[in-house]
């Protein structure tokens, strides 16, 4: 069982503000998991965190566009210590030991910094991290055309992080039958 973790942040940089965290298990031979995390944590407990300017322009911008992009700064927020060790429980309960730990490249090192600053241990190994943009570019190059919709509801992270799983799933479907379709020789 492989996971993926998405998140909304108020900067592009590893240690942003983190305004909610979004996670779902999917694996090869069952899809999806129903059964999803997502966390909307406290900000005031990220004060030693960046933000930056440019972004929350960027996400005022997406407010006016779309009202979902409102939905990520209302409603209550878990502190975060907490929403860490629901995240921990969740990935321990899907991840398997030789499982991949799939994120957009800042998603997951923005959430592992939290770990740190919070004194906890991030719930996988740095081996284990995957990145979906470098999956997209990948196909990309190797004009493999993937279409997976893209819902979405109140929740941003966790639409994308579903989003990316069903992408990712496509794409090593697809990728695992070029494989058989063409062998190169090195």
């Amino acid at each position: 069982m492989f996971i993926i973790i998405d998140t909304e942040t108020l900067a592009t940089s590893p240690n942003a503000v983190v305004l909610s965290i979004g996670a779902i298990a999917f694996s090869l031979e069952s899809g999806v998991e129903p059964i999803k995390f997502y966390s909307k944590i406290n900000l005031r407990e990220q004060d030693c965190r960046t933000i930056d300017p440019d972004v929350v322009t960027c996400w005022m911008r997406r407010a006016q566009e779309d009202e979902h992009a409102t939905d990520v700064f209302e409603g209550l927020r878990e502190p975060v210590g907490s929403a860490l060790q629901r995240l921990s429980t969740y990935m321990s309960a899907y991840l398997a030991p030789d499982g991949e730990v799939w994120g957009d490249g800042l998603g997951c090192i923005a959430v592992k910094t939290l770990y740190e600053e919070f004194g906890m241990a991030a719930p996988w190994r740095n081996g284990q991290l995957r990145c979906v943009r470098t999956l997209r570019n990948l196909v990309m190059q190797l004009d493999i055309e993937v279409n997976v919709t893209h819902d979405v509801s109140s929740y941003p992270a966790l639409d994308d992080a579903e989003w990316n799983a069903r992408f990712i799933l496509a794409a090593r479907k697809s990728l695992h039958q070029r494989r058989f379709g063409h062998r190169i020789a090195l």
